[in-house]
C-alpha cells in the first residue's frame, strides 16, 4: 500500500516500500515545487531507507534557483533514478530531469525546450554587473547539466540555448536528453498557458500555443432567436410589456449585458486599485526600512501587484540597512584550496551573492560538500529584480 509522504497541486510524492514516487507538475518556484520543500522531502526519504526514485515531470519550468537545488538534492541521492517526463518539460524543468541518471522517459506528444536563463536587474552599476555574473553562472551551470547528460559539445547546447530550441520526444532522444519514448500520450499541465504568458517563452511550436489555449465555447454571432424561447417567461422575467415585440425583448437583452459589463469594468478597477494600494504600502515599508532604494520602489510595486505573496516573501527575505550578517558560512579545513581563490578577502562576510559574482565555482562546490552551510546561504539570498 502507498504511504502518502506530500501532497499539494504541483508536488506529489508517495512511497511504497523502498521504492518513492515523486511527481512534479507546473510552475517551479517559491510557493509551489520551491526547493526548501524538496530538501526536506528527500531527507525524509533517505531516513526511511528508500532505495529508488521514480520521478514524473510536467512543467513549463521556473525558478532555476529553486531547480537547481532540486537537481543538486537528486544527484546526491545514491539509489536508483529513473523519470517519465510528460506533454511539457522546459526551461527549469530540464535541469531537474537531468538528475535522474539511470534511464528518462518522454511522452510520445512532448516538446523538451532549453533556453538562456532570465535575470532580472535594477540598481547602480555594480547591481547590474552583479546580475550579469549571475545570469553568466546560471547559464554555464545548465551547460554542464546538459553536457553530462547528453554528451554534447558546449558550443553545440550554447547555440541551442541561444536560439530557444523546443524538441519532440524523437528529437530529444535522437540528442540525448531522453533515453526512451513511451507509447502513451499525455495533457499539459494545467497552468501552462500561465507558464507561456507569465515567462515570454520564444520560438513556441503553434501545435503548442494551441493546445494550451482553454477551450472555446461555441457562441452564435447573432442574438437568441426568440421564437425559440419561452418568450413569456423571459417578457415576465425582465419586467417587460405582455406584448412587447422581439425587438424590445432583444434591445432589453443588449440593455443588461451592457449594465453587466460595466459592473464587472467596475469590480476589476476596484480591485486593482486596492492591489496597487496594498503593493505600494509593502514596498515603501521596505523602502523606510532601507531593505531597497527609493529608485527600486516602482520596479517593486509593479511585481507586487502582479504576485503580491512573492514579492512579500522576498522582501520580507531581504535585510535591512546596517543589519549585521547572519549568513556567515565557515571555511571548512576540508574543503579544497580552490575554493578560497578569490583572494585574502575574508569569507565570513560573504552573502550568496557575493559567491555567485567572485567565485561560482566555490559555490557549486559548498553545495556539494557543504549542502547545510549551503542551504543557510541559499534561504538568505537577495533575489535580483
Amino acid at each position: 500500500m502507498k504511504q502518502v509522504i506530500h501532497t499539494s497541486k504541483h508536488l506529489q510524492v508517495t512511497m511504497q516500500g523502498l521504492v518513492a514516487d515523486i511527481n512534479i507538475i507546473g510552475d517551479i518556484n517559491w510557493y509551489s515545487n520551491d526547493s526548501e520543500t524538496f530538501t526536506r522531502l528527500m531527507a525524509e526519504l533517505k531516513a526511511a531507507g528508500v532505495t529508488e526514485l521514480r520521478g514524473y515531470i510536467n512543467s513549463g519550468g521556473g525558478s532555476m534557483y529553486d531547480a537547481n537545488e532540486i537537481y543538486n538534492q537528486l544527484q546526491a541521492f545514491e539509489g536508483r533514478k529513473t523519470c517519465r517526463l510528460g506533454a511539457l518539460v522546459a526551461s527549469a524543468a530540464t535541469v531537474i530531469a537531468c538528475a535522474f541518471t539511470d534511464g528518462i522517459e518522454g511522452a510520445p506528444n512532448m516538446q523538451y525546450m532549453i533556453h538562456n536563463p532570465c535575470v532580472h536587474a535594477s540598481g547602480d552599476d555594480k547591481s547590474l554587473e552583479s546580475a550579469i555574473q549571475l545570469y553568466q553562472n546560471l547559464r554555464q551551470s545548465a551547460l554542464d547539466i546538459y553536457g553530462g547528460r547528453t554528451g554534447l559539445a558546449e558550443a553545440v547546447l550554447s547555440d541551442m540555448m541561444a536560439r530557444t530550441t523546443w524538441m519532440t520526444a524523437a528529437t530529444a532522444k535522437s540528442k540525448g536528453f531522453i533515453t526512451a519514448i513511451t507509447g502513451q500520450a499525455t495533457e499539459l499541465p494545467a497552468d501552462t498557458l500561465e507558464v507561456l504568458n507569465k515567462y515570454a517563452y520564444g520560438n513556441v511550436p503553434a501545435a503548442l500555443n494551441q493546445a494550451a489555449q482553454p477551450p472555446q465555447t461555441p457562441q452564435n454571432s447573432s442574438l437568441p432567436n426568440t421564437t425559440t424561447m419561452n418568450k413569456a417567461a423571459i417578457i415576465v422575467t425582465m419586467g417587460l410589456p405582455s406584448d412587447a415585440s422581439d425587438a424590445q425583448v432583444e434591445q432589453a437583452i443588449m440593455s443588461m449585458k451592457a449594465a453587466k459589463d460595466l459592473a464587472e469594468k467596475t469590480l476589476k478597477d476596484d480591485r486593482d486599485k486596492n492591489a496597487t494600494q496594498l503593493a505600494t504600502m509593502l514596498v515603501d515599508q521596505a523602502v523606510q526600512a532601507k531593505k531597497i532604494g527609493a529608485g527600486e520602489r516602482e520596479e517593486y510595486i509593479k511585481d507586487a501587484v502582479m504576485n503580491y505573496d512573492l514579492t512579500k516573501k522576498m522582501l520580507d527575505r531581504m535585510p535591512a540597512a546596517g543589519t549585521p550578517a547572519t549568513n556567515q558560512v565557515k571555511t571548512d579545513a576540508g574543503t579544497p584550496d580552490a575554493t578560497n581563490n578569490a583572494g585574502t578577502e575574508d569569507r565570513n562576510k560573504w552573502n550568496f551573492n557575493d559567491y555567485m559574482e567572485k567565485d561560482g565555482k566555490a559555490l557549486v562546490e559548498m553545495a556539494n560538500k557543504q549542502p547545510e552551510q549551503y542551504k543557510k546561504l541559499f534561504a538568505d539570498r537577495q533575489p535580483f529584480k
